[in-house]
């Protein structure tokens, strides 16, 4: 995860919680209010109507009661407003009435009720102040007497409302009296009007979540010194909830506003910010590709900048390390490649550059040169008159044209690559190499000089067989005379052209093919164990004679029919690989022209997507003269092996083909070393410090080296010192 996204989410984090905790706070805050100022606003109401409906209690049936009370609860606040009388009365006909088995013409006496549901009081112990009452206001009190006796029923504090009660009496008439009972339901309310909670536009996850509970307020309603009545009032929580949704989507909003004008800020501070930083990481990925820079515009920050001079000075100082490691490869390589005398390259660079000219189908001539009798010359002479004798020899043939490569074997033995193109051309530059031989011959007092054997290149053949031929041809010359020359006929293939395609076409149509694995690769820290197998493909002829792979591989590209053939190696080894349950890492040969064809990186793509499970264990392998057709196109097929998990190792590694250049910027696995830098490595000291030096720099660039061919112990253990990561042995 970038540092920028960890501080996206630390940054909305941290805000996510100080907005949780504040919006918490204040939507319990207001919640809150909102309760105390529905209690405090019906308290007030009650308070109110407590002092309205005074003048008017003493009728507790007055009208005016309930439609004082009914406007006040119409204006929608209110869940509900209850009257209540403060006590329970009844006169003694409400007794008779409720009573079956008697009737008005009874009186009764000795009231009575259960102690545990309360106590009765009777109007008789009011008799005094009406008599008073009646004094001062000129009453009439034999009126007063007449008036129907009442009772007043004070219920204990766990007396259910509205609940029935027995009230216990003696009904008497004439002279005759009996105890009985009377059954009246207890309800002192006088007037109440309520109002359904209504919670529109509300969900109800939210009246769940913040539930508020509006209490009941009270008020007393006094006619003197005595309470008449108390007046209820309950706040609706509808009007609560309408507020605080409303409270709490606006703060939402400005939340999330908030929070999105913080996050572009922070992204543009950010961007700022980690600018330097995303320079360091290109730097720093730079670097691990083999492009040393700098980063030119150092970060004001402190830190930063501390961090940025110091990998300014790393850069420069791998840089410099690097390029003295190349200077001491490529001055190794020319002491390794070229004959010291002659300054002429040896047999290895023959080889290799023959290699090149069948990857890439090239045409030329062969020849092969032989000094006449040298040993005798050698004996003869000082070694002043040899050397000068070589190294006019040496600018005989580089004179005689512009287009040619000279190469000195061994001693006597030279080789010429001409890239003329037919007969009469390459006949011209044989005889400009025998003028010189002539002008040789008079300067050192020789009879003869050398005699030339010249073959054209074939594709179909091998190094080996042209050099077979060039030296038949060279024979011939030394029939002909002194100084004299053969050229030899193009028409030497084995099979001719409809031979070849019918041959190709069965091997590859059927299957006809033979995969082993071979060259084993061992780790250089535990000689017995195996890092990399390599896929080797043999195929015979209809005799069942073997055919070179690489003259195979040579008419199938000419056929266009190496990409089928490469596929269908892939397929046997991905086979192989779950048949066998092999574990260690397996190398697949690919020629360069798979590389360019679209079908096969199509095909090569969806193969390896259908086998992950393995893909790890391939590594993909290319001769370092074949990707030289195209650096570029070598380049994006490493990324997509990698981005599929698999690996890529660079074959037969020479600085002549790819430099370290190239090198740094390929982003391989593997390379593995031609076996010319190991052979004799334990006597050379050129090799030893070649192979060290292409090692230390293949650390820097995270590049492995193999080696292959190693013949004995001795060789292997100065390898492992030198750095090599791992070889195979002969």
């Amino acid at each position: 995860m970038t540092l920028s996204k960890q501080l996206y989410i630390i940054i909305s984090f941290i805000f996510f919680m100080i907005f949780s905790g504040n919006f918490i706070i204040s939507v319990n805050n207001f919640k809150n209010y909102l309760y105390l100022e529905s209690t405090t606003k019906a308290q007030d109401t009650a308070t109110y109507l407590g002092l309205s409906l005074k003048s008017i209690i003493d009728n507790k049936t007055d009208p005016e009661l309930k439609a004082t009370i009914k406007a006040i609860a119409n204006r929608g606040f209110y869940k509900e407003i209850r009257l209540e009388d403060v006590e329970f009365n009844f006169s003694e006909e409400l007794l008779i009435k409720n009573n079956k088995d008697i009737n008005s013409s009874y009186k009764i006496k000795d009231l009575s009720v259960n102690s545990l549901d309360g106590e009765l009081i009777s109007s008789d112990e009011d008799d005094i102040l009406n008599e008073e009452l009646s004094k001062l206001e000129d009453y009439d009190l034999d009126e007063i007497a007449e008036k129907t006796k009442t009772y007043s029923f004070i219920p204990t504090k766990n007396f259910p409302k509205n609940k029935k009660i027995k009230i216990y009496y003696t009904a008497y008439r004439d002279n005759v009296s009996i105890r009985t009972f009377s059954e009246i339901t207890i309800n002192k309310v006088l007037v109440k009007v309520s109002r359904e909670e209504k919670f529109e536009n509300i969900p109800q996850w939210f009246i769940d979540l913040l539930p508020i509970q509006m209490v009941e307020t009270k008020s007393e309603i006094s006619n003197g010194w005595k309470t008449k009545a108390i007046i209820y009032v309950t706040a609706n929580a509808g009007e609560a909830y309408s507020q605080l949704f409303k409270q709490v989507k606006s703060a939402l909003y400005y939340a999330l506003i908030s929070f999105f004008i913080s996050i572009v800020i922070l992204f543009i501070f950010l961007q700022f910010l980690l600018k330097p930083l995303k320079n360091m990481e290109l730097l720093a990925k730079n670097i691990a590709r083999g492009k040393f820079e700098i980063i030119k515009t150092v970060p004001w920050t402190v830190e930063l900048n501390n961090v940025a001079i110091s990998m300014n000075s790393m850069s420069i100082k791998i840089k410099n390390m690097i390029l003295k490691l190349n200077s001491n490869i490529e001055k190794i390589t020319e002491e390794l490649l070229c004959d010291k005398l002659t300054g002429l390259h040896q047999e290895q660079s023959f080889n290799s550059d023959m290699k090149y000219m069948f990857t890439h189908k090239e045409d030329g001539y062969i020849l092969y040169i032989k000094i006449d009798e040298f040993e005798e010359f050698t004996t003869n002479h000082e070694n002043t008159i040899i050397n000068e004798f070589l190294r006019d020899f040496t600018s005989v043939l580089k004179d005689s044209d512009k287009d040619v490569v000279v190469y000195r074997f061994f001693g006597s033995t030279f080789a010429i690559i001409s890239k003329k193109s037919n007969y009469k051309e390459i006949r011209k530059v044989v005889v400009n190499i025998k003028s010189g031989f002539k002008n040789l011959a008079k300067k050192y007092h020789l009879l003869s000089v050398a005699h030339i054997g010249v073959t054209p290149f074939n594709q179909y053949s091998t190094t080996e067989e042209l050099l077979l031929l060039s030296h038949n041809s060279y024979e011939m010359a030394k029939q002909i005379g002194v100084n004299e020359f053969y050229i030899g006929d193009k028409n030497n293939s084995i099979l001719d052209t409809t031979e070849w395609k019918d041959l190709l076409n069965n091997i590859i149509e059927n299957n006809k093919f033979k995969i082993e694995y071979t060259h084993q690769t061992f780790s250089m820290n535990h000689k017995k164990e195996v890092l990399i197998k390599e896929v080797f493909t043999s195929v015979k002829d209809n005799s069942g004679k073997n055919i070179s792979i690489g003259m195979f591989i040579s008419i199938a590209q000419e056929y266009h029919r190496v990409v089928e053939f490469d596929k269908k190696v892939i397929q046997q080894v991905v086979n192989d690989i779950y048949k066998y349950k092999i574990k260690h890492e397996l190398l697949i040969n690919l020629a360069f022209d798979s590389l360019t064809d679209s079908s096969f990186i199509l095909w090569l793509e969806k193969f390896l997507d259908e086998n992950k499970k393995i893909v790890h264990q391939l590594v993909f392998s290319i001769t370092a003269y074949a990707c030289v057709k195209d650096i570029e196109v070598f380049k994006l097929f490493i990324a997509l092996a990698h981005s599929k998990g698999t690996k890529v190792i660079l074959k037969r590694f020479e600085i002549k083909f790819i430099s370290l250049d190239v090198l740094k910027e390929l982003n391989l696995d593997y390379i593995r070393l031609a076996r010319d830098y190991t052979n004799g490595l334990v006597i050379d000291s050129n090799k030893q410090e070649f192979v060290e030096s292409i090692c230390e720099l293949s650390k820097l660039l995270n590049i492995k080296v193999l080696a292959e061919s190693v013949k004995n112990d001795e060789c292997f253990n100065k390898l492992a010192e030198l750095g090599i990561f791992g070889t195979s042995m002969e």
